[in-house]
């Protein structure tokens, strides 16, 4: 079994990924779902969200430290050099949490409209072009989650 810590005293990449499923399953049970795990960690989700009309799978993606430029920055890949795009046979949703300072921020994202990549930061706080980027090109899918109804 997997230490909580690792050899820094610093949470692993798994302890920060169970956290980031709590936080999604905390979300979709104040937002009325019922939420399920897949057993054993072998699908290309991590878990289901229930609406009572329809079972929707979701793959959770944290990001907790921004890079040096100031942004958060999310992949939406797998594989073992993550190069290979993840598709509906994998997942229905990504749901993001970011680590924002100011609490975190959630972002319901469809597999098919999510890129390879993309860089997140909170409304009009870009770190270098405030004037310019008010928010981020995924900021519509904010708190979505009645798009898992």
């Amino acid at each position: 079994m997997e230490k909580p810590l690792n050899k820094q005293g610093r949470p692993t990449r798994k302890t920060k990924g169970v956290t980031a499923e709590l936080r999604v399953s905390v979300e979709l049970l104040d937002n009325g779902f019922s939420v399920s795990w897949p057993f054993g960690d072998m699908e290309g989700y991590d878990l289901i969200a229930d609406s009572k009309t329809r079972l929707t799978r979701i793959q959770v993606k944290s990001i907790a430290i921004p890079t040096k430029n100031g942004i958060y920055r999310a992949f939406f890949r797998k594989g073992y050099k993550g190069t290979t795009r993840y598709t509906d046979k994998d997942a229905d949703y990504f749901v993001v949490v970011l680590s924002y300072p100011n609490g975190p921020a959630f972002y319901v994202i469809p597999v098919r409209d999510a890129p390879m990549s993309a860089c997140f930061f909170p409304p009009n706080s870009h770190p270098t072009k405030p004037e310019l980027l008010k928010t981020c090109k995924l900021e519509k899918y904010r708190n979505r989650w009645d798009m898992l109804r």
